[in-house]
């Protein structure tokens, strides 16, 4: 057998190849490529025959072309088994003629398996048809070899190696496959390069396993022609004629482009469909062939005509008989001989509505030109064919109002006529004087887009700070994966701002020098754009001089000197994936993130299918809240604005000497938009704005926002970032590697090692969490891997983690109001309204208003609150008194947490509080539901206690304003699912809500063993709920044992096995 098979192996070689020259011998295995030179046949046949013997080797290949003598050096006469990185192989620039025309049939399967005996005789048929069809049209006899799975075709040619023989060879294989390709074998297209591998005949091929049904087969030649002649260049320049190319230029020269009908919106397998014209259809390049079962155009053939539409809808219909044409474009006689006349008149229709959209989009873009009438000439509207509405445009030239103190200045543009109605105007005025100008905005924002409502709020006083005369501007960095709604955010903000406020398109660092229409308070967005070095320094001159105009000095192409200028007041909106780059820009930018969560994807998905299931509205309307918000912008009227509280607010840290001027100016825009309603001093001559507590309130909910779940103002970082440190966090180990992250994310190593370590792109530098976060660190470590005498030396990069630093670094957010002691009293205001569900953070007890770091520092392996609002609640039960005295040596320690299972009777115990204070809930309220103040505080802990999450349901959409049943607060988010008639509905906070979910989670206690955690792996997607406290969302999951857990049950679980198991203290 090894005889026959070396004999096989050096007939292939000697067919293929000559003596002397020089092949590459490729391997396929396992764990990588081989690869080996060869001039001498005879070594090669005997370390094949070897090789081939191994089972881990799915397959041996050898060079079909002629490969430069010179390649022999690189692993003369021998083999390597596995190549490095460094080690090449084989280009199409080192083969120096080509002499093969390989044609690969291949049976449709899976991959990585072999074909099954039906299909291997298949592909073997198929090739004996192609064989014949060849020979038919002239062509000598091929070579035909069974390739193991399929079947080969080998055409000698000899053509050299250029850009033409490759165009030529592809065009030949994608013709071959268009006419012989079906639903069980292909053929394959890819094998037109100069340097492809092939087969060796003689050697097994092995796909998959070795079973019965498909086995591995030794490749091996059929049929070799008695006398091996070449095949004619008028033979390959025939064949792939055969078909047209989209461009219109057939392979032959003949140029058919202006036959090509690609203007016509026609569905060529509807259309084929609606006219029972049989057809059989396959893939052909980027487009469809439907080879016709009947040619339509002659009566004497039945085959050759087909049908070719392209992926521009261009379509293509000919025969490839000569009586017909020889596949000239007789698309328009096929439809007309089905169609008829319709099709002129179609087509005459069709031009007159193209004529008409042209005339009417020359129209627009003539009056669009009257905006730059100040520094161009005007054109005169009644030279358009249809002038009869110029009219009225020539009858409102711009109306220019006297510059403001800020030196904006606010135009009228011809064509916001429309928008100076007096409705239009009323309503305005009526939201400036009466209403609530942000939530408006917002509102009207989330008409158009799903979510992000602090992204919207922060664009909206990012605008607003334009017309603060006293601020220093606030501009915009907005975060976040691709396609998560960055671009739409921003698209849909700027359609609320005037036009003569934007300036739309993309700019260039020169452009925005020499830009005729840039003009103080104008917005700049920048939207996905690589910010060079140039413009990374430019932003940071404009932002820090938001006074005064930025000058530029630079050179003329002369080199003479010349200053540029930016104008003043102008506001700057950044949305990339990865920030502006520039760690300095980012500290001057409030630092927003795209909301990219599941809840989030899904909401997205439902409304746009919605709109999709719905009529769409006209191109051209503008919906009615946009020409108010519009009209508002222009209403609002430049001012001063004072803040008498200022020096009572206390920041918690002050390292960050911007973060306080950008609270204070969100302060003043908020008291900026509604001076209509705020009290006005004057003092010499100028009028100042008061800024209210109301203010106050509205910029530190925004403030708080954009330093928890929805933006990195304190510590300024990116959403992908910030993801990276809460994943780190869950881990809770003080050392982990890339591998421990990937496991837990899910994200690829290189998307984790550029979040901690930065990277470079386009020659700009961004840098990671390693030059961010002052909590992690790393070290190099090596690591041995391998049984011993085999052993690998590897070198790990290992890092580090430290929970006490990350709080210090994140405790910089909190932000309150000191008041003097007779200031102190019950606010009962109107709370303002939250785009992100912070309602929270007001409570209607206390004018104190802090951010949440205390929450941020207690929360340290879960995504939500829920493992903090356990262990507090637990501490509030020892409190109480519920706990016995012994509880307290039950604590255990994890990581920086301090946990406390509960025993066995101390549930008992509570739940004989829960049955003894459940009928005297409702006793302990008053008639508005609050708890009355003669409760004392351990009472109001056994009632919180009686408090089941199950019975709440969330309010939808915005929290109502009622009392919470147990804290008093006039914001609820839960309501009781069903009550008693007569009896009153109960409400509750999200504070009061998410502890009776934590004391409920607490209460529950497995017993020891029951659960294991080992096999459990964190899932990306909610599945439910929790298994064991069917409360809280399922996070960790056992594939083996069907049991998921949510955050806190997986935490307590984990805290029992790092112990040896739960153990209760009498």
């Amino acid at each position: 057998m090894a005889f026959d098979r070396r004999s096989e192996i050096l007939r292939a070689l000697h067919l293929i190849s000559s003596p002397g020259r020089v092949v590459e011998v490729r391997i396929i295995t396992n764990d990588g490529i081989g690869s080996g030179y060869f001039d001498n046949f005879e070594k090669l046949a005997d370390q094949v025959c070897i090789l081939d013997d191994n089972p881990q080797i799915r397959g041996i290949y050898i060079t079909l072309n002629e490969v430069n003598p010179a390649l022999l050096a690189r692993r003369a006469n021998r083999i390597i088994i596995r190549l490095s990185k460094k080690d090449a192989t084989t280009a199409d620039k080192d083969i120096i003629r080509r002499h093969w025309l390989p044609i690969d049939i291949d049976p449709v399967r899976p991959s990585g398996v072999s074909s099954s005996d039906e299909e291997h005789q298949y592909a073997m048929n198929k090739a004996q048809e192609i064989s014949a069809y060849l020979q038919s049209v002239g062509w000598p006899e091929p070579i035909i070899a069974d390739s193991g799975n399929g079947a080969h075709l080998l055409c000698k040619i000899d053509l050299p190696n250029d850009e033409a023989a490759t165009d030529l060879v592809k065009n030949c294989l994608t013709a071959l496959s268009a006419r012989f390709s079906d639903d069980i074998c292909t053929i394959d297209t890819a094998n037109y390069n100069a340097a492809r591998i092939w087969k060796l005949y003689g050697t097994r091929t092995r796909k998959g396993d070795n079973t019965p049904p498909r086995s591995h087969r030794v490749a091996s030649l059929t049929e070799e022609p008695a006398s091996l002649q070449l095949t004619g260049c008028d033979h390959l320049t025939t064949l792939a004629s055969l078909y047209p190319t989209e461009t219109g230029t057939r392979p032959s020269g003949k140029t058919t482009s202006k036959n090509l009908i690609s203007d016509n919106p026609v569905d060529l397998a509807t259309w084929l469909s609606r006219y029972n014209i049989g057809y059989t259809r396959k893939p052909y390049g980027d487009g469809t062939l439907f080879i016709l079962d009947q040619c339509p155009f002659s009566d004497a053939h039945q085959d050759g005509a087909y049908a070719i539409q392209f992926k521009s809808g261009a379509i293509f219909a000919g025969c490839h008989h000569n009586s017909c044409g020889g596949g000239i474009q007789r698309w328009k006689d096929l439809k007309q001989k089905y169609e008829g006349t319709p099709y002129t008149e179609d087509r005459l229709s069709r031009i007159k509505k193209e004529n008409a959209r042209k005339r009417y989009l020359a129209e627009q873009n003539l009056l669009g030109g009257l905006q730059s009438s100040d520094t161009h000439e005007t054109t005169d509207i009644d030279d358009l064919e249809d002038s009869k509405n110029s009219g009225s445009s020539k009858s409102h030239p711009w109306k220019k109002k006297k510059a403001q103190k800020s030196g904006i200045q606010k135009e009228n543009h011809p064509n916001f006529e429309h928008e100076e109605n007096p409705e239009i105007i009323q309503k305005a005025e009526e939201i400036l004087r009466q209403g609530h100008p942000v939530q408006y905005m917002r509102e009207t924002f989330a008409l158009d887009h799903v979510g992000d409502q602090v992204v919207a709020e922060c664009l909206i006083l990012s605008l607003a700070s334009r017309i603060v005369i006293n601020s220093k501007g606030l501009h915009v960095s907005i975060t976040g994966d691709s396609g998560k709604g960055k671009s739409h955010a921003i698209d849909t903000m700027l359609a609320q701002v005037p036009e003569e406020f934007r300036l739309s398109g993309r700019i260039s660092d020169k452009a925005l020098f020499y830009s005729q229409d840039l003009k103080p308070g104008k917005v700049i967005a920048l939207d996905d754009v690589s910010l060079s070095e140039q413009m990374q320094e430019i932003l940071k001159g404009v932002i820090t001089s938001f006074l005064k105009p930025f000058k530029y000095r630079t050179v003329t192409k002369d080199r003479n000197g010349i200053t540029c200028t930016i104008p003043e007041r102008c506001v700057w909106w950044v949305a990339k994936v990865e920030g502006v780059g520039d760690d300095q820009i980012f500290n001057r930018m409030l630092t927003a993130w795209i909301d990219d969560s599941e809840e989030q994807d899904k909401k997205v998905l439902e409304r746009t299918l919605r709109e999709a299931a719905q009529i769409p509205p006209a191109v051209s309307s503008v919906r009615e809240e946009i020409l108010v918000i519009r009209q508002i912008w222009r209403m609002v009227e430049d001012t001063f604005v004072i803040i008498p509280y200022a020096e009572q607010i206390e920041f918690q840290s002050v390292a960050n000497r911007r973060n306080p001027d950008m609270l204070l100016d969100l302060i003043k825009t908020n008291a900026a938009l509604m001076q209509f309603q705020r009290e006005r001093k004057t003092v010499d001559g100028t009028e100042y704005i008061i800024a209210s507590m109301d203010d106050f309130k509205q910029a530190v909910r925004l403030y708080n926002a954009l330093n928890g779940d929805t933006g990195g103002q304190i510590t300024k970082l990116t959403r992908n970032e910030s993801s990276l440190i809460k994943a780190i966090r869950m881990l809770n180990q003080e050392e982990l590697t890339v591998l421990d992250i990937q496991r837990v994310t899910g994200w690829t190593n290189s998307a984790i090692s550029k979040l901690l370590n930065g990277y470079a792109s386009r020659g700009h530098i961004y840098s990671g969490l390693l030059q961010k976060c002052p909590a992690i660190s790393f070290y190099d470590r090596s690591v041995t891997v391998g049984d011993v005498g085999q052993t690998t030396h590897r070198r790990s990069k290992v890092y580090v983690w430290d929970n006490s630093l990350y709080y210090a670094w994140v405790k910089g957010g909190a932000v309150s109001l000191r008041q003097s002691e007779d200031d102190h009293h019950h606010d009962d205001s109107s709370p303002p309204d939250d785009p992100e569900d912070d309602f929270r953070k007001f409570s209607a007890e206390t004018d104190r208003i802090s951010a949440p770091a205390e929450n941020e520092r207690t929360s340290d392996l879960s995504q939500n609150s829920t493992c903090t609002h356990i262990l507090r609640d637990r501490e509030s039960f020892s409190a109480a008194g519920t706990l016995t005295e012994g509880a307290e040596d039950i604590r255990r320690s994890t990581g920086d947490h301090v946990c406390e299972p509960l025993c066995p009777d101390l549930v008992a115990e509570n739940e004989l509080l829960i049955s003894t204070d459940q009928s005297s809930l409702s006793d302990q309220s008053n008639k508005s539901g609050r708890i009355t103040s003669e409760n004392n505080r351990k009472h109001a802990e056994k009632i919180a206690a009686t408090i089941k999450p199950d019975e709440y349901l969330r309010i939808e959409g915005w929290p109502e304003k009622k009392p919470c049943h147990l804290c008093g607060r006039s914001l609820v988010q839960y309501r009781k699912r069903s009550h008693q008639k007569g009896e009153e509905l109960a409400f509750l906070c999200a504070d009061c809500y998410n502890k009776a979910v934590s004391r409920h989670v607490a209460s529950i206690i497995p017993l020891p063993g029951l659960i294991s955690t080992d096999q459990m792996v964190r899932l990306n997607a909610s599945a439910g709920k929790c298994h064991v406290c069917n409360t809280n969302p399922l996070i960790w999951y056992d594939h083996t044992a069907h049991l998921g857990l949510c955050d806190a049950c997986y935490l307590r679980e984990q805290s029992k096995k790092s112990e040896g198991g739960s153990s209760c203290s009498q």
